[in-house]
């Protein structure tokens, strides 16, 4: 079946066509769909055999997939199997990352600035291709995980208001951002430390999911702690020393990289955003992303919007 995706506008922006689209299969006759995007699928329920040209993968809910637009197993052996698809074209993050650049390593190699700076969310597609870019999802993460890709689909098929095709992919910005967390490269990136190997306790691993779980939200350090069944002091300092951070900075530097790709890559009010990434108070906002940016948020944006 080939089937080409996208959605346009209706009360608003009707001149606007959106390389996105989506699927809702469950049971035992479920197919990925060939068109010229990529795909992102989310197990929600049940189990199923992907089959690659060199592998077969089984997988169990909750997971997740990623495919570049060439890439598209066979589904196997599904039982009591619920997945929903996202397909997009990249060039919905920026409009500079087609498919045929990303496949070239040369064109790859010359990306620049904010380019550069979204072709990170995108990378794991390309070099984690076929087999490997199949993985379980950790439980903590399946909710959270659902409630994005949830929202991308439910801007895009509703239009609420006339920020919809900038909701939306800033909800697909949260998700691909959310996805590189679950990659071991991803630090570096990120302008985050990499723990050496034998710093990766079992309890800095838990603090680290829990941080980038809950980075948008409230937390104590007592909270952080508890989850991991030590006290405060002991925490930080272990957090430190093999981060080379305190909880807090390394939360607030997680908070700052979503809150630049979201000011960088959508129209989205600048409120909006603050609230996005765990702020209640605009000048805590400002002042929290002058120190780690360089420039307020608005500055920001209007030196590096994309469209």
């Amino acid at each position: 079946m080939s089937i080409v995706f996208s959605v346009t506008g209706r009360e608003t922006h009707k001149l606007l066509t959106v390389p996105l689209g989506w699927r809702h299969d469950q049971g035992s006759e479920v197919a990925l769909v060939e068109c010229d995007c990529f795909a992102i699928g989310l197990i929600r329920a049940g189990s199923v055999v992907l089959a690659f040209d060199d592998k077969v993968v089984p997988v169990a809910a909750p997971a997740i997939f990623i495919l570049d637009e060439r890439t598209r197993p066979v589904l196997r052996n599904a039982h009591a199997l619920q997945v929903s698809t996202l397909y997009f074209n990249p060039a919905y993050i920026n409009d500079a990352l087609q498919p045929c650049v990303l496949h070239d390593e040369a064109a790859r190699r010359a990306l620049a600035g904010s380019t550069k700076q979204d072709y990170f969310l995108l990378e794991p597609f390309i070099k984690q291709s076929g087999a490997r870019g199949v993985f379980p999802l950790p439980a903590h993460l399946a909710g959270q995980v659902a409630s994005l890709l949830d929202a991308i689909i439910t801007q895009a098929g509703e239009q609420p208001d006339k920020y919809w095709p900038c909701r939306g992919r800033s909800f697909l910005i949260e998700l691909l951002f959310q996805l590189r967390l679950l990659q071991g490269d991803a630090a570096p990136a990120l302008a985050l430390p990499v723990m050496p190997e034998d710093a990766r306790t079992s309890r800095i691993e838990r603090a680290l999911s829990y941080v980038q779980e809950r980075y948008q939200q409230e937390f104590t350090l007592g909270d952080l702690a508890r989850s991991c069944a030590t006290n405060r002091t002991t925490l930080n300092s272990e957090f430190r020393a093999a981060t080379g951070m305190t909880v807090r900075a390394y939360t607030i530097a997680l908070r700052m990289k979503m809150a630049a790709a979201l000011l960088r890559d959508t129209k989205i009010p600048v409120a909006e955003v603050m609230t996005r990434v765990g702020y209640g108070n605009q000048s805590h906002f400002t002042r929290a992303f002058h120190q780690s940016i360089g420039d307020t948020p608005r500055a920001y944006r209007e030196k590096n919007i994309i469209f």
